[in-house]
């Protein structure tokens, strides 16, 4: 994908729904991914030795990625994506029926798609082992309003030690919220990294929908496809010939909007 090699890790927590805005959702949803698989390969780097293998992957289902070597930082990148439509929130269908259900409800109407992105990079190489007590705080861009933890999914603070054990805290988009954490010396819960840096963000999409017959709905929801698919379609697959437009970015209906990434990551 976009000329990156990569390997599926994926997180193996609950995905919980909330109450929260979608956009919001999907945020607190690829923080406890990323977070989940950042600290088990962390713990399995400081284990086994395996900073000087060169590895990279992304994730495609889950989206969780990771990078390492000797050259390269530990990099996870986790992301959920949701369909939202008039007030309602749409993630993997049920079942058939349930897919029918959501298809129909979207046919020859705007949704919006959301996708949240965390990225969790190291900062200082190769993790080790330390053992340290973390401040990690979420802030939004220029509000100086601390954030935390967005939503019941999403409620394990990530902690890393940094070198002088201080915290520091910068500036991200409107649309993002980044947290960078560090230890103290006496806290009771080891935690594998030498410190690291913490990106979240997400990206809106409008895809409007021909309007579908009841035999092209069937049609479709028997091809199986929509069965793992938020919203029940997939823009890339079968489906997308009944997508009239869409406004914004093409691949954050795929589920990882891959430009903003980029971008993203250039600044990390």
């Amino acid at each position: 994908m976009a000329g990156f090699k990569f390997e599926v890790l994926p997180a193996e927590g609950e995905e919980k729904q909330s109450a929260l805005p979608p956009d919001e959702l999907t945020m607190a949803l690829s923080k406890a991914k990323a977070e989940e698989v950042f600290k088990r390969e962390s713990e399995r780097n400081a284990e086994c030795g395996c900073c000087d293998d060169t590895r990279t992957a992304a994730g495609t289902q889950q989206k969780e990625t990771f990078l390492s070597g000797a050259d390269r930082p530990l990099l996870v990148i986790g992301a959920d994506t949701v369909v939202a439509y008039d007030g309602q929130i749409l993630g993997k269908p049920k079942d058939l029926d349930d897919a029918y259900r959501m298809l129909k409800l979207l046919s020859g109407n705007t949704h919006q798609v959301y996708t949240g992105v965390t990225m969790i990079i190291e900062t200082a190489g190769c993790p080790e082992r330390v053992t340290g007590t973390s401040a990690c705080r979420s802030m939004k861009a220029g509000s100086g309003e601390s954030v935390g933890d967005a939503g019941a999914d999403s409620k394990e603070e990530m902690r890393s030690a940094g070198a002088d054990g201080k915290e520091d805290i910068r500036s991200a988009d409107a649309d993002s919220k980044e947290d960078i954490c560090s230890a103290d010396a006496d806290s009771k819960e080891d935690m594998p990294g030498a410190g690291f840096r913490q990106l979240t963000f997400f990206e809106k999409t409008d895809v409007t929908f021909h309007e579908l017959t009841d035999e092209e709905i069937l049609q479709y929801i028997h091809t199986e496809e929509p069965l793992d698919k938020a919203g029940s379609y997939a823009i890339q697959g079968a489906f997308g010939k009944y997508i009239r437009k869409i406004d914004g970015d093409y691949y954050n209906v795929v589920g990882l909007p891959i430009q903003r990434i980029w971008q993203e990551l250039s600044k990390m």
